[in-house]
């Protein structure tokens, strides 16, 4: 089986019977994170979703707070999670909300960028041929119909009324914060984008 994405061909064996696209809503301390199972028809079989709270994820390397600062340390947490996740998942593809620049917190934009690197980084460690690619923001909330709405509520709200995601979507939407909400919006809007959702 062969896959367009964003002009990169994946060869998928024929002997797959689905295949997996994390779709990630990036963030220092808590990252949400979703699950694309697809077949090889491109239906969506299953979306499952979840958020890291970087406060509980185990530093496997048990870094040391007297060298390294809190940011450091979060990074290289998000690091051996994404490692995990890419490997359970065998993700062939990763899509990730790029950074929006907001100038009431322009600290929380470099952040971003460095959660970005973290994750391309762990790309590079698991396997270089799995693509990673971005969707701006404002993109995304066009895609999932709130584009004219502010807040995650509306997010939520726009989510909870697409039949195809629900449909699918094996968490309690009531269950999931807003970055597992907006990670499932991000793999949607992606999977919009390469045409494989009408």
């Amino acid at each position: 089986m062969i896959l367009l994405f964003f002009f990169i061909m994946l060869i998928i064996p024929d002997y797959y019977q689905t295949y997996n696209i994390l779709s990630v809503d990036p963030g220092l301390n808590r990252t949400g994170v979703s699950c694309y199972t697809l077949n090889q028809n491109n239906e969506v079989l299953s979306i499952e979703s979840q958020t890291l709270f970087s406060e509980h994820l185990r530093d496997n390397v048990v870094t040391d707070e007297d060298y390294f600062t809190e940011r450091v340390i979060k990074l290289q947490k998000l690091r051996h999670a994404f490692h995990y996740l890419i490997r359970t998942t065998q993700a062939c593809v990763i899509v990730c909300e790029s950074p929006f620049y907001n100038r009431f917190r322009p600290m929380a934009y470099g952040a971003l960028l460095e959660v970005l690197s973290m994750i391309q980084m762990s790309i590079l460690d698991i396997n270089v041929n799995i693509p990673f690619r971005t969707v701006e923001p404002l993109l995304v909330k066009k895609t999932i119909g709130a584009g004219m709405m502010k807040g995650k509520i509306d997010v939520k709200h726009c989510v909870g009324n697409n039949s195809l995601i629900m449909s699918v979507l094996r968490n309690s939407l009531d269950m999931l914060d807003e970055h597992a909400i907006d990670s499932i919006a991000v793999g949607y809007t992606f999977l919009k984008l390469q045409g494989v959702l009408k």
